[in-house]
């Protein structure tokens, strides 16, 4: 049995929720305390408060919809990417018959499905690192 070596290229980007973009429509949270209590619901029974220190807007420059934007992203894709790129590379032999790279895309474009959305007309967006879910497909 021939084992060819291949490559992988598994990532995500800096604000990767999917239901930020068409065709699924913006649900970005308006309201701090129902974002605190979607976080207390994602994790029944768990202590979130490092959880609700880190997506706090405060370390987003006050932006409820960038710290929303993020946890959602994290939770629905980066931390499933980091597992399956782990996953992969070491159902690979440990490196032996192939690599498996990871990547977080983060640059604000205006081929954004965030911004052509007009996600940005309606909230203030401090950063220049966005990238929402399929952003970095151009570039790839």
């Amino acid at each position: 049995m021939n084992i060819i070596p291949s490559q992988l290229m598994v990532g995500s980007n800096t604000y990767d929720d999917p239901d930020l973009v068409a065709p699924f429509g913006i649900d970005v949270v308006t309201n701090l305390t129902a974002f605190r209590e979607e976080i207390r619901s994602d994790w029944p029974g768990e202590d979130v408060s490092q959880l609700l220190r880190l997506y706090s807007p405060n370390r987003y420059s006050g932006s409820l919809m960038n710290a929303y934007s993020q946890y959602q992203g994290d939770k629905k894709t980066v931390c499933n990417q980091r597992q399956f790129a782990e996953y992969v590379a070491n159902s690979m032999l440990n490196g032996r018959i192939g690599e498996v790279y990871l990547y977080q895309y983060g640059r604000e474009t205006s081929y954004d499905p965030a911004e052509l959305s007009g996600l940005f007309d309606e909230f203030y967006n401090p950063y220049t690192n966005w990238a929402s879910n399929g952003a970095e497909i151009p570039m790839m």
